[in-house]
C-alpha cells in the first residue's frame, strides 16, 4: 500500500503540469522501473539508456535520442548484483548531471537473503 502523502505528492505533480520524473534503470531493474512508472500514474516516465562499450572496454553510454532531459528530475535504479556492471552504472550517474538535469536520485536496492552465505 502506498503512503497517503506519497499519493498526494504524485497527484500534485501531475496536476501542477510539472514534467514527469525520468526513471533510468540498469537492465536487471527494468521490471521495477516499469512498475514504478505505472504506480506513479503520470508523474514519472521510463527513460532509456543505450549501453555500449568503446574499443578500450570503457562504457560508452547514450541517452535515448530525442529525450530532452535538461532541467528535469531523474532517478537511476541500479543493481549491485554483478560487480562488473558497476562501471557502466557509475557512468550514468556521472553523465546525467553533466546533461543539466534538475536533480538526481540514485537507488541501489539491497535484497538481503538468509541463503547468501553471510548470515551466522
Amino acid at each position: 500500500a502506498k503512503a497517503p502523502h506519497t499519493e498526494m505528492a504524485l497527484k500534485r505533480r501531475v496536476s501542477s503540469g510539472e514534467p514527469p520524473v525520468l526513471i533510468y534503470a540498469w537492465s536487471t531493474m527494468a521490471k521495477f522501473q516499469t512498475n514504478l512508472v505505472h504506480e506513479a500514474k503520470g508523474a514519472a516516465q521510463e527513460a532509456d539508456v543505450k549501453w555500449r562499450v568503446f574499443e578500450t572496454g570503457w562504457p560508452n553510454i547514450e541517452f535515448q535520442a530525442g529525450d530532452s532531459i535538461h532541467g528535469k528530475h531523474a532517478v537511476f535504479l541500479g543493481s549491485l548484483f554483478k560487480p562488473e556492471s558497476l562501471m557502466h552504472q557509475l557512468s550514468v550517474c556521472i553523465a546525467l548531471p553533466r546533461n543539466h538535469i534538475r536533480s538526481l536520485s540514485i537507488v541501489f536496492p539491497f535484497f538481503w537473503s538468509r541463503n547468501n552465505g553471510t548470515s551466522r
